[in-house]
């Protein structure tokens, strides 16, 4: 891995940049056990919990459309593998009673004009039903590829992941920058993402628009093919899609909780993960971190679709670096 404090800053605005709209929605709630969050927590029952949503968000760009960056949870959590079944009411105890596509149509957006689904990964209260957007490609990290031929249910009785439905073109990011062509280094392997390397603390990232407006960063650990989206909203805004890089606030900020050994497949990797969204979090004032189960954005005001969150993007950053520049001045 690089060295992740050798470069921490985000790409600058290029002339004419362009800036994308980024709306959350709520696409479900979960009971998220601290056990599972955080290690100091790990020896409590599942109901030391917190309740927490499961965001998706509508990601427009102004020439290229709209994307949608997870979809939450099913609704009435109905179709999933039965072997999840348990978990997901028993632990989680997970509802959701409108889902992404209603949602969208209830707020004027047609599901049939989403271009593209970004899947973080590919885990239960994050897939949503990618049916309800026949016109949408599906957008997955390439770690993801080789889960599809051994955990999906129904080709795997005991799968845990749901298949995806048959018409929709799946894409894999291709993050493996050792096979970049010589000649044309920022692309490789016919892929059309340009790839950057290393990206602010991250090691790899490719620009998804090739115009600096909306980014994917490989964010392993969590689950093979796990990624993170950062979208520039405003000039030197932006709002870091983390997944389930991590699942509570102060595993990020302040930093000073350890994520839990539980939800993670390699331990080492997703905390070395936490790592560096901390000092990417530290050293660019300018971006707003939102975590796919965060309650506290909530609490906070963060818009919800149809709204978007640049105005309060904005404000967020203003108030960061005004509490910095106070603690500079003490």
């Amino acid at each position: 891995m690089s060295d992740p404090t050798s470069s921490p800053s985000l790409p600058p605005d290029t002339p004419n940049q362009q800036y994308v709209s980024v709306k959350p929605i709520v696409a479900g709630k979960i009971r998220l056990p601290l056990r599972i969050a955080l290690y100091d927590y790990r020896d409590q029952p599942d109901d030391v919990a917190i309740t927490a949503p499961a965001f998706a968000f509508l990601i427009t760009h102004p020439e290229r459309g709209h994307v949608l960056f997870d979809l939450g949870i099913r609704k009435h959590c109905e179709g999933y593998p039965p072997v999840l079944h348990n978990r997901m009411h028993d632990v989680f105890q997970a509802v959701c009673e409108d889902d992404v596509a209603d949602q969208l149509r209830k707020g004027g957006v047609r599901p049939d004009d989403i271009g593209s689904i970004i899947l973080s990964h590919v885990h239960w209260d994050h897939i949503g039903d990618s049916s309800l957007f026949p016109n949408a490609e599906i957008v997955l990290g390439g770690g993801t590829k080789p889960l599809l031929s051994e955990r999906v249910y129904p080709e795997n009785p005991e799968g845990r992941m749901c298949a995806f439905p048959e018409g929709h073109e799946l894409v894999f990011v291709d993050f493996d920058f050792d096979s970049v062509d010589s000649e044309n280094p920022s692309f490789s392997n016919g892929t059309r993402f340009k790839r950057i390397s290393p990206f602010a603390t991250f090691d790899r990232a490719v620009d998804f628009f090739g115009d600096g407006s909306l980014y994917l960063i490989d964010t392993p650990g969590h689950m093979p093919g796990h990624q993170s989206a950062l979208a520039r909203i405003a000039s030197g805004v932006f709002m870091f899609l983390a997944g389930d890089l991590c699942h509570h606030r102060e595993a990020y900020e302040p930093g000073d909780k350890l994520t839990s050994e539980i939800m993670y497949e390699d331990l080492k990797t997703a905390r070395e993960m936490v790592k560096r969204l901390i000092m990417l979090n530290k050293a660019n004032m300018g971006v707003v971190v939102v975590l796919a189960h965060e309650p506290q954005r909530l609490e906070e005001g963060m818009p919800l679709f149809p709204d978007d969150v640049r105005a309060w993007s904005v404000e967020m950053v203003e108030k960061r670096r005004a509490e910095e520049s106070a603690l500079v001045k003490l």
